[in-house]
């Protein structure tokens, strides 16, 4: 009963120990919120490592691999496989029409069956937002996608620029921005179905299939691959002056390479950009960029042609076709697992597909040993181990630096015991004994240890909830970016808190302040009442 009469009479009269409690609340709120960022830095990572790879990849990089189509064939035979899909990457140069240069990774892709394994439509940026998106987040109201902002624009300054961005003096004027939708009247960009179709659904069907609206060959890029876009609002971009690439068009100059390791001459090629995408991933949205597969192939050198024989010739000398073709060539092969499938098991399967292939062609295909067959997990293995390494590092260090709670809260609770000696001194006169002493302050450091963590918690909720807004505001008042994305790859601090992790750090604060509660405690308990009357 004595102990929680003095408890609370100690908590509420006296200064002092909050000082405890604050030590404790502030240890936990830093290792919450570093706990968060960290954890939620890693799941990022991890789920931005999925996007666009597949379940799992055959990959041979640089020459490629012959017969994909029947190593594709035998994939979308199996039960174990829900889609597949062939890609080429390359090293290429992209010129915009800014004239400036830029060292991209270019895929080649087949769009259909590239998005039945990954998803890849989904990415695609200009499009119209439904009112599902809208009410997912928060959107600039200049954000050219809204569906509200095409009937009644709110920024002038950005329709003014949009026109401009569109206007093009051999052809007619652009028409008002009405809810009909932006127009533009060049041939290739006229849908001739519905020739009043809104721009952003042109550009959206156009980034789907990699064509433009009148059937050209086009390029989708990363949001950041241009210069000319801005992220104004989380997964929200606008464009500078009048660079909004889609419509305009890109040189991509790529370096050929045969399938013996030999380097052709440069091919250049001039696509229109049929849209733009964004991962949120800062290497993804600012250096890669997606055109049809067919188009890739044949300017690497990798598409199928006619082998050509030196030993036969006609009258003049030249080189006759002997009729045998020489199948083109893919560097990548991305599958998708079928429902109740894991990535192990679907490597497995797409390991024994690649082997049927290679025995009915011995010797023009590498053995399996020879090309890459790995899970998504593996392919960014080497990246998500760093992250997790480091993500512990900082956890450990900080939950050591957290441990200067149980200092604070001993040296606290010492002076406490030695200013309340007579106190401890009375009541061990008239009967309490040692272990009801000791429990006093044991539970004193306890309920400090509770409201602190709770306090804590709370404090550091606030901070990860808002952390973003926090960082804008520190950037824009003393120009301090501490989230740099070129070095987090993504633009947003994390910014959940998981539950179970809160829970354990607000555990382990309790445990601290109970820790540091302890040696004052036992010292208070053998305190020798006739000393202690005696105390002055």
């Amino acid at each position: 009963m004595y102990q929680a009469i003095l408890t609370r009479r100690y908590l509420l009269r006296k200064i002092i120990p909050l000082l405890a409690m604050l030590s404790v609340a502030l240890c936990t709120a830093m290792v919450i919120i570093v706990v968060s960022v960290m954890t939620g830095f890693l799941d990022m990572v991890t789920q931005a490592g999925r996007k666009l790879i597949g379940d799992v990849a055959i990959d041979r990089q640089v020459t490629g691999f012959p017969y994909y189509e029947e190593v594709l064939a035998e994939l979308r035979g199996l039960d174990a496989v829900a889609a597949a899909s062939p890609m080429i990457e390359a090293y290429g140069l992209l010129k915009m029409p800014y004239n400036q240069i830029s060292q991209v990774q270019v895929f080649g892709i087949e769009a259909d069956s590239y998005d039945a394994v990954t998803g890849y439509a989904s990415t695609i940026y200009w499009r119209p937002l439904t009112g599902e998106d809208t009410s997912r987040r928060r959107f600039p109201a200049s954000d050219l996608r809204r569906e509200d902002w095409q009937a009644d624009p709110q920024d002038d300054d950005l329709k003014a620029r949009l026109n401009a961005a569109f206007f093009d003096p051999q052809y007619e004027q652009f028409g008002p921005l009405g809810p009909a939708g932006l127009r533009n009247h060049t041939s290739d960009w006229l849908d001739p179905d519905r020739p009043e179709a809104p721009l952003l659904e042109r550009l959206a069907q156009a980034g789907r299939t990699l064509r433009t609206p009148g059937g050209s060959p086009a390029a989708v890029l990363g949001m950041r691959v241009s210069i000319g876009n801005e992220r104004v609002a989380s997964r929200s971009y606008t464009f500078q002056d009048t660079w909004f690439m889609p419509t305009r068009e890109v040189t991509l100059t790529v370096l050929p390479i045969t399938d013996d390791g030999g380097v052709r001459q440069p091919e250049s090629r001039i696509l229109p950009v049929a849209n733009e995408f964004v991962v949120e991933r800062y290497d993804v949205d600012s250096a890669y960029v997606f055109v049809p597969f067919a188009i890739l192939q044949r300017m690497l050198g990798m598409h199928p042609v006619q082998e050509v024989s030196e030993t036969e010739t006609d009258e003049f000398g030249t080189p006759l076709p002997t009729g045998r073709m020489i199948p083109g060539r893919a560097t990548r092969l991305v599958i998708k697992a079928a429902p109740g499938v894991t990535p192990a098991q679907l490597k497995d399967h797409a390991a024994a597909a690649w082997q049927r292939v290679h025995d009915r062609h011995l010797g023009e295909m590498p053995p399996v040993s020879r090309v890459q067959i790995r899970t998504w997990e593996e392919q960014i293995a080497l990246y998500i181990g760093a992250v997790q390494k480091e993500t512990a590092l900082v956890t450990t260090l900080f939950a050591i630096i957290s441990l200067v709670s149980v200092i604070l809260v001993l040296a606290i609770f010492w002076t406490v015991v030695q200013q309340k000696t007579r106190d401890v001194g009375i009541l061990r006169a008239v009967g309490a004994s040692r272990a009801g002493i000791a429990w006093l302050f044991l539970r004193y450091g306890v309920i400090l240890g509770i409201l602190g963590v709770i306090l804590g918690s709370m404090l550091a909720h606030l901070i990860v909830w808002n952390i973003n807004p926090i960082h804008e505001w520190l950037g824009e008042k003393f120009g301090l970016v501490i989230w740099d994305p070129k070095i987090y790859i993504f633009d947003e601090v994390p910014n959940h808190v998981p539950p179970q992790l809160a829970l354990v750090v607000m555990a382990g604060g309790v445990v601290f302040a109970v820790l540091g509660a302890l040696i004052p405690a036992l010292r208070a308990a053998w305190i020798d009442p006739v000393s202690a009357l005696r105390y002055e």
